[in-house]
């Protein structure tokens, strides 16, 4: 939402026009950066009602619903609901920075192969996955490691300060297995979530499109 409302009030003004690739980027990156800050809480509340499946009683933070979640971590002491923020923001520009330019790119190779294909946008979003997948899952590890922590640090395996600091200790405890653990489910998810948010945008451009009375070979 926020992407479509940006880029309707600055594209070009005529019909044939479109922002580059570097200003598309642009703007998916700021996009996705108000995502995270809007969903970090709710991703703390998710990552850890994963991790308490199985987990014995006195390790569980037993959250009966959203809204207790929701107060529990924000009275955490010092980050609260900002818990893992800067790898999440980091994740989410990267992720749709590096999607968007690819996923372009590659519809523009498919079409001058194949012209006007139904193949050509599923190519483009396995391809641009693959990129989102291997940029952004570091991010989304250090981010899960920091969100899953408990505030009694007695409790937990290593203790992290901040984003830099979590890294520095994955990599020293795990080598590049903390980065890019889960790679093959990551780019399952990732391919899933360019499925539906880059075919509803250009569904939604598609239909802006029509809906300006533009010529079939415009759309």
């Amino acid at each position: 939402m926020v992407y479509k409302v940006i880029y309707d009030n600055v594209k070009p003004r005529k019909p044939t026009n479109d922002l580059t690739y570097d200003e598309k980027k642009l703007l998916a990156g700021f996009s996705g950066a108000c995502g995270a800050i809007v969903a970090n809480p709710f991703e703390i509340i998710m990552v850890r009602q994963i991790s308490d499946v199985g987990r014995p009683a006195e390790f569980k933070r037993n959250y009966t619903n959203v809204a207790e979640a929701y107060n529990a971590v924000g009275l955490e002491k010092p980050h609260g609901i900002w818990r893992g923020l800067t790898p999440h923001i980091i994740k989410m520009i990267l992720l749709n920075t590096v999607m968007i330019g690819p996923y372009d790119q590659m519809q523009e190779r498919c079409w001058n192969c194949f012209g006007e294909a139904e193949i050509n946008k599923p190519i483009a979003i396995l391809y641009a996955s693959f990129w989102g997948t291997l940029f952004t899952l570091p991010a989304d590890n250090i981010k899960t490691r920091m969100q899953n922590q408990f505030t009694d640090r007695s409790l937990n395996r290593l203790n992290y300060s901040g984003f830099v600091d979590a890294m520095k200790k994955a990599w020293y405890t795990e080598g590049s297995n903390a980065f890019l653990a889960g790679f093959y489910t990551y780019y399952l998810k990732v391919t899933l979530y360019a499925f539906l948010t880059l075919y509803s945008t250009d569904w939604i451009f598609d239909y802006s499109r029509k809906r300006s009375g533009l010529k079939p070979e415009y759309i």
